[in-house]
């Protein structure tokens, strides 16, 4: 099918590559340092695995993220401007990093070099999967005929329905990220308290609960979506993991038994993961508002 924009996005969707392998689609890398090797993550994990990378954060190796430079985001979008194409950017929320800034500031010198190409910018209110999970209801409103402007305006009406509900196994991580004082860090870790943490309407993280233990911290997590997904038999619910396979396969249980059918999983990548740690864990789905 011969498309007329091109769809744009970051790599902190965090989408599996073979999702993204779609014509006229692009990622921007996201440049991520951890002990004191710096690397472009990619969703194909061309330059560095997850593995490794969360690895490196076991090991106490310290960890960066910053935000592609605008030209990243020009290399990416510059040759489908060339062909003819019009771009719209879905990218990382703007409260969480300064990547949508950065994207926006490409778009905007780029727009200036083709203006009669026109260039949309979206802020997915989200992040890892939750931004993923806009890109493909993106990518699926293209694929059914949907110009830009249809899907833009789709976008900004549904970005405040993607749901954000995860938990971190080690409260260090969100302390050295500045998210959780230390003092509170050391004490929950002591006591194995996970907390459950969620997305609010501000963009902005806070914890709603906390649980003994991963298991009891999954049951309530469970309980949220349960209760705030929006016809949970039939959506794709989206599981992010920070190398941990195993307890992300035991949320699709749980959750399976709570009436979810349908799951994508997938790693949480170095923008998110860096924050959360080995072992974080989250669901990303559609509910009626945050």
């Amino acid at each position: 099918m011969n498309y007329t924009y091109l769809i744009l996005t970051d790599a902190s969707c965090d989408l599996p590559p073979e999702r993204l392998q779609v014509p006229d689609v692009a990622v921007v890398p996201l440049h991520t340092t951890v002990g004191g090797v710096s690397f472009q993550c990619y969703p194909d994990e061309r330059e560095m695995k997850l593995t490794d990378y969360y690895a490196r954060l076991r090991n106490r190796q310290g960890g960066s993220t910053a935000a592609p430079s605008p030209e990243r985001f020009i290399e990416c979008a510059e040759p489908a401007l060339q062909r003819g194409l019009d771009v719209l950017y879905i990218g990382l929320a703007s409260t969480v990093s300064a990547t949508f800034s950065s994207g926006q500031m490409a778009m905007q010198q780029l727009a200036e070099r083709y203006p009669d190409r026109r260039i949309l910018c979206v802020d997915s209110r989200s992040g890892s999967l939750g931004e993923g999970l806009l890109v493909e209801e993106a990518i699926k409103a293209r694929e059914q005929g949907m110009d830009m402007d249809q899907v833009a305006q789709l976008m900004t009406g549904l970005r405040d329905r993607v749901l954000h509900c995860f938990t971190v196994n080690d409260l260090q991580h969100l302390a050295r990220s500045g998210r959780l004082s230390s003092p509170g860090a050391l004490l929950g870790s002591i006591l194995q308290f996970k907390p459950i943490l969620w997305l609010d309407k501000d963009v902005k993280i806070r914890a709603i609960d906390r649980a003994r233990g991963m298991q009891k911290a999954i049951n309530a997590m469970v309980t949220l979506v349960r209760n705030k997904a929006s016809d949970l038999g039939n959506q794709l619910l989206y599981i992010g993991h920070a190398d941990a396979l195993a307890t992300a396969k035991y949320l699709v249980e749980r959750l399976r038994q709570a009436g979810a059918r349908h799951f994508l999983i997938h790693g949480i990548g170095p923008a998110i993961g860096l924050h959360g740690g080995p072992g974080a864990l989250g669901v990303f789905f559609l509910g009626d508002s945050r």
